[in-house]
């Protein structure tokens, strides 16, 4: 990906978490940040998944993982990049189901 295509990810994400101020705003980097994306994300898109797919906490784990691995599979290098094109994934199958 360029870094133009990581910066729109990036601001992708920050808006679906909610994240409104500058600085944080400016210091978060998802796709560089396994650590970040487990605080930030991953806690969003297992209530997302309950929600979106009415299943229990366990199943939720089940297919943010299984999308997880199909992004590793994609992109092997970057872990972390590939988990945030799988709540990219999700992101995108909500907006759909508005």
């Amino acid at each position: 990906m360029t870094q133009e295509e990581l910066n729109k990810l990036n601001e992708k994400l920050l808006d679906w978490v909610g994240i409104d101020n500058f600085l944080e705003r400016s210091g978060l980097k998802f796709y560089l940040s396994l650590d970040d994306c487990f605080k930030k994300l991953v806690p969003k898109a297992i209530s997302q998944i309950t929600k979106t797919f009415k299943v229990n906490i366990k199943s939720a784990w089940q297919i943010l993982f299984s999308l997880w691995y199909q992004g590793i599979c994609d992109v092997p290098n970057n872990h972390t990049l590939a988990l945030c094109l799988a709540i990219e994934k999700l992101i995108d199958a909500e907006d759909k189901n508005v």
